[in-house]
């Protein structure tokens, strides 16, 4: 407070009084400053109290005996700076209003923030007195300081978080974000909000993250950026938390009813996804290698019989010949042991072909096989030093069909393309790779540009044993396109092979029936 000499209320107000109607009257003067809803303390012109009112004293915890006659400066506390002081002084002395914040003490000791307005009025005798009001903001200012503390920390907080957190409105507009959101943002070169309400708006028909929620107070969706190449797929897991949120517009004052603001969680899924990728695509090979394996076993082992079987088939001919001729024959009886222990090590060899594990008919994506059949072979493509073009059809229809037996086919198309490529020393090998539908079939297309099939052979291929390439070059068998013309027959599908028109190479056509 402010510090003033002893005067009181009654020659203060009978003062100010003089010259005025009688409606202001020192008796009404005196009624509306004990009155007040505020404190008030009227102060003579050195800063000493001539009357307060039972606020003031509430406030202060003085008596108002203790208070009348004494100056303001019993409530100040030395915290306030000095300069407050001077420029306080200053201003009602310059006859102007003063108003700002004083720490003041209280009889007990204990200190509260005083936010006083003091205006000084002077009587028609000249005589100078200050009307001074103060309000006790303490709670206010712990309350003021406190949202100040928790805002920096939340706001701390979320900017250390491990994930980018958006905060958008009722009309999403984004109203805060962290760090981590504008580094998103940034690597991203476009908001991930953006793209997510164009996903729920392609999705789900929801043009906006408010209408997706709808009375749903929280949600998850996976947002996948980055589609068109699979090294550069970014996979943001976004978590929606609905939380109210008032509006502080002023006309909103007497309304009871609460808005609500979305918090949008953003955690960067692309690792863990990769790597559930990377397990998948390495089960699927395995897998299509053990296939592969089994089925070339069978495929030898049956060649194996069937060459076997020719000759012996000859020789019991001969034998059956031979008794019909001369029955004391001494070798005769050496023969048929000879042939019976053959029949027997051609029976024991047939039980040891190794059987496929059984895969039932199920709805298939094509495209999806293709991906996974380009993916197990990236590394033997890389080392190849061929590039691979796909040019899926989005929509193509399901096919009923053996996804394992398929995803074998295909490896072996992509494996005969890559040696066909290497065969013709290309150093920009190619492999074009595409699928469309047509009416109720759907149709894969195999295409390089390798050394390519010449016409008279391209039956030839598909038989057992049978290979275009130098039968000295490591693991050629001829079998490969042998398991391809067997998983199309178990599809019901047909198999077209011709060469490219104006240059070399081999397409392979294969045409299956779309899932009804």
């Amino acid at each position: 407070m402010i510090p003033i000499e002893h005067s009181n209320l009654t020659d203060a107000s009978e003062a100010v009084s003089m010259g005025t109607s009688s409606l202001f009257g020192t008796a009404i003067f005196k009624h509306i400053v004990l009155n007040a809803p505020i404190a008030v303390a009227i102060t003579d012109s050195s800063g000493n109290m001539c009357e307060v009112n039972d606020c003031f004293v509430a406030i202060t915890g003085f008596t108002r005996k203790e208070l009348v006659g004494n100056n303001c400066s019993m409530l100040s506390y030395q915290t306030t700076p000095k300069e407050v002081y001077v420029e306080l002084w200053n201003t009602i002395r310059g006859g102007d209003t003063w108003e700002g914040t004083l720490v003041n003490r209280r009889k007990d000791g204990s200190l509260y923030i005083a936010d006083l307005s003091i205006t000084p009025f002077k009587t028609e005798c000249g005589q100078t007195f200050y009307y001074t009001t103060q309000k006790d903001i303490t709670e206010q200012h712990r309350l003021k300081i406190e949202q100040k503390n928790q805002a920096a920390l939340f706001e701390q907080v979320l900017s250390s978080a491990p994930l980018s957190i958006g905060i958008i409105d009722s009309q999403d507009r984004l109203i805060f974000s962290n760090d981590n959101y504008g580094k998103l943002t940034r690597s991203l070169s476009i908001d991930p909000l953006v793209k997510l309400s164009e996903q729920l708006d392609n999705q789900y028909g929801e043009p906006s993250i408010t209408q997706y929620l709808a009375q749903n107070q929280s949600k998850s969706e996976t947002l996948c950026l980055g589609e068109s190449r699979a090294v550069d797929e970014k996979w943001l897991e976004c978590i929606l938390k609905k939380v109210p949120y008032s509006d502080i517009a002023t006309e909103a004052y007497f309304d009871t009813n609460h808005g609500y603001c979305t918090i949008v969680g953003i955690i960067d899924r692309t690792k863990e996804k990769r790597e559930i990728e990377e397990k998948r695509i390495n089960t699927i090979a395995h897998i299509t290698s053990d296939n592969k394996y089994v089925h070339t076993l069978q495929e030898v082992m049956m060649g194996m019989l069937h060459q076997l079987q020719g000759p012996l088939n000859m020789i019991e001919s001969a034998t059956t010949i031979l008794k019909q001729n001369n029955h004391a024959c001494p070798g005769l009886k050496a023969m048929d042991n000879a042939l019976e222990s053959a029949q027997t090590a051609l029976l024991e060899i047939k039980q040891a072909i190794p059987e496929r594990h059984p895969e039932a008919l199920q709805p298939v994506n094509i495209n999806q096989l293709l991906a996974d059949s380009i993916a197990i072979n990236t590394k033997l493509l890389i080392k190849s030093s061929t590039e691979v073009t796909l040019n899926l059809t989005s929509d193509l229809s399901h096919i009923a069909g053996k996804p394992y037996r398929l995803l074998l086919a295909f490896d072996q198309l992509i494996g005969n393309a890559i040696d066909a490529i290497q065969h013709a020393k290309h150093f920009n090998g190619q492999l074009f790779i595409s699928t469309e539908q047509y009416n109720d079939e759907v149709i894969v297309s195999v295409e390089d540009n390798g050394c390519g099939i010449p016409s008279n052979m391209r039956h030839k291929v598909f038989q057992p044993f049978y290979s275009t390439k130098p039968a000295i070059e490591s693991g050629c068998h001829g079998i490969g396109l042998t398991i391809v013309q067997q998983v199309v027959n178990e599809h019901s599908a047909s198999l077209d092979v011709s060469s490219r028109r104006h240059s070399s190479g081999t397409i392979f056509r294969l045409i299956f029936p779309k899932l009804n």
